[in-house]
Parts: structure tokens; C-alpha cells; sequence
């Protein structure tokens, strides 16, 4: 908070916040400390997390005005578009293993020695797709376990 003098902050009774065309009371404990005042204001706006503050007192009011500061809005399905682009394309060992049995079965060239020999390529490609569907197991399951939250703003259309 910028100083003041005592005699200012004993005629104070009363704390405004000003933001964006509001003039939002407050109490005078939390008006006096940022880290309380941005807590207090969070949940009914979220980006006064990065506003600057300034406060000033007008009679015995204290005005706090919160001022928006540039972020990256709509910059994150930019994001996670450029991210999954990037991502290689995989498809389970398991699938790829078991199109090629079925089209050596189908053209009738895959007798039980070939069948046998590849045995120890079955069990290592069984290890490692059930090691992939586990971790996409396990990250839907954490996916699941993540609460809704309600959204600020109804979307566009809505």
C-alpha cells in the first residue's frame, strides 16, 4: 500500500474498489493489503490477478483502482493445436501386430513354425502395448477425478 499519513488513516471509514466501470465496497482490512484483496476479488474476477493497484484516498474513502494489465488471452488453443501437431502419430503395437497376423492368416502363407517363431515378437509387443493403453488408462482416470468447475462466461452461441 502506498504511505499515507497517520492522520489520513484514521479518517478513512469506508473502501471502494474501482473496476472496470464498478465501484465494488470493500472492507478496510482487506482493502489495505494487495494479497488479500486480489483473494478477495478472484472468484468474481479472475484476471485481476495480474491488475496493478493504486489506491488513493478521497475524504474518507479509500479508493483502490485495479487496472488490467496485457496477458496472453486466447493464446492457449494456439498453444494446444501447435503442441499436439508436434506430437508423433502411434498406433498401439499390439494393433499393428495383430493387422499383420491376420493378413499373413488371410493370404494362407503362415504356417505354425512361422507362427511359433514369432512368439517372443508377441510377448515383448504385448508388454509394450498394455504398457501404453495402462498409461492412457491412467491418464483418463486422472481426467476423470478432476472436478467441474463453472465457467466464468457462457460461451459464444449460448
Amino acid at each position: 500500500m502506498e504511505s499515507q499519513n497517520p492522520q489520513s488513516q484514521m479518517l478513512i471509514q469506508s473502501a471502494v474498489v474501482l473496476y472496470d466501470g464498478q465501484q465494488i465496497p470493500i472492507g478496510l482490512d482487506i482493502a489495505q493489503d494487495d494479497e488479500l484483496l486480489v483473494k478477495a476479488l478472484v472468484p468474481y474476477f479472475p484476471e485481476v490477478t495480474n491488475a496493478s493497484i493504486t489506491r488513493a484516498v478521497k475524504g474518507a474513502v479509500l479508493e483502490i483502482a485495479l487496472s488490467k494489465r496485457a496477458g496472453h488471452k486466447g493464446n492457449t488453443v494456439t498453444n494446444f493445436f501447435s503442441a499436439l501437431s508436434e506430437l508423433s502419430e502411434s498406433i498401439n503395437p499390439i494393433v499393428l501386430l495383430y493387422r499383420e497376423w491376420q493378413e499373413r492368416e488371410a493370404t494362407g502363407n503362415f504356417s505354425l513354425d512361422q507362427k511359433i517363431e514369432m512368439i517372443p515378437r508377441l510377448e515383448a509387443t504385448l508388454t509394450e502395448g498394455t504398457a501404453l493403453k495402462d498409461e492412457v488408462d491412467a491418464i483418463f482416470a486422472a481426467v476423470a477425478l478432476c472436478k467441474p468447475i463453472p465457467a466464468l462466461q457462457a460461451p459464444m452461441g449460448f
